[in-house]
């Protein structure tokens, strides 16, 4: 409550004054008229007159209210240790107000950081092993393209060999030259009209060429057994190379197998990504928990909402300070109190 000072008060005693100052001035008129006429003399008690400020003391009522007021939300869900306060209670500031259960946390800490490192470690072996993949891939492509021509090759140049080789055994030395001066016959014949005859052409063409070739294998060879001899190698490497594209394939067919997707890609670092904000946000709340719920000014608790060993969620309400220091004081003063 608060006392107020007024002024109205010095007005009502100037008034005051000015009648005892005109009565007395009225008194000593009669006494003065009454000494001339022989009468008795009437006596006037006078005062001396002193001027001053008269004050009054006015009594409103007001209210205090808090300028600083917190409310402490949970930092973490967990389980509380400790609540230290209760309703009502003075707190001076950097006070504990309420502890965590470390033991919650920590196992939950824990959890969360061998679940990160689980799925890391599968997503590094994921990685590794389909950047494996790719590269047999591209190496089975790559080694098929050119296996598959090798052998095309190889067929032509063993068919070749086989050919030269039946001719030498029977003594057809003779036979090619003739075969070759008929096919040259003949061709002659189809290029008077070129255009109808285009297709035979080319197929007289081929023949020529290979009893050309045929006869300079007779000519290189010497003879039936070394060209025999050579037989056999080109076709063991003919067989190499079709076992070779064969493994090429089936490396082919076991690397797409192993080969992520993009999509694929993206969901193991999508989950490898979630995994490491589980385990920050687990490291955050227990470094947070760990420091406590500390007032951060003096003042006064003006509400809580847990009790020691509640279990809390993350952002619930705890408590509210309202500080004592920084406070204002609101009062209520109506016309008739002004008019006293």
């Amino acid at each position: 409550m608060k006392e107020k000072k007024t002024k109205k008060g010095k007005r009502k005693f100037r008034k005051i004054i000015t009648w005892i100052i005109i009565i007395a001035l009225i008194g000593a008129g009669v006494w003065a008229c009454g000494g001339k006429g022989g009468a008795t003399v009437n006596m006037v008690e006078t005062a001396t007159l002193e001027t001053g400020s008269i004050e009054e003391l006015l009594s409103v009522k007001g209210m205090v209210e808090s300028e600083e007021i917190k409310t402490y939300f949970a930092p973490a869900t967990g389980k509380l240790a400790t609540v230290a306060v209760t309703t009502g209670d003075v707190v001076n500031a950097g006070d504990m107000l309420i502890t965590y259960d470390m033991e919650g946390l920590e196992n939950a800490l824990l959890q969360a950081s061998l679940q990160y490192q689980l799925e890391d470690g599968s997503y590094q072996g994921t990685m590794a092993d389909n950047k494996d993949a790719e590269q047999k891939l591209k190496e089975a492509n790559t080694n098929i393209a050119v296996l598959e021509q090798q052998i095309k090759d190889q067929e032509t140049y063993v068919e070749n060999l086989q050919a030269a080789l039946e001719a030498m055994q029977v003594n057809k030395a003779n036979g090619v030259t003739q075969q070759t001066m008929q096919l040259q016959k003949q061709l002659l014949q189809l290029e008077e009209d070129p255009l109808t005859n285009a297709a035979k052409i080319a197929e007289v063409q081929l023949a020529l060429q290979n009893l050309q070739y045929q006869s300079q294998l007779i000519e290189t060879t010497g003879d039936a057994v070394e060209l025999e001899k050579k037989l056999k190698e080109e076709q063991e490497r003919l067989i190499g190379y079709q076992e070779y594209l064969a493994e090429m394939k089936a490396q082919k067919q076991e690397a797409s197998m192993g080969t992520l997707s993009d999509f694929q890609k993206d969901s193991l670092s999508i989950t490898k990504q979630l995994n490491l904000m589980a385990y920050e946000k687990a490291q955050e709340d227990y470094d947070t928990a760990l420091q406590g719920i500390k007032a951060d000014f003096s003042g006064v608790i003006t509400q809580i909402g847990v009790i020691e060993g509640m279990s809390v969620m993350e952002d619930i309400q705890l408590l509210t300070l309202a500080s004592n220091e920084k406070v204002k004081v609101t009062i209520s003063i109506g016309t008739y109190d002004l008019e006293k």
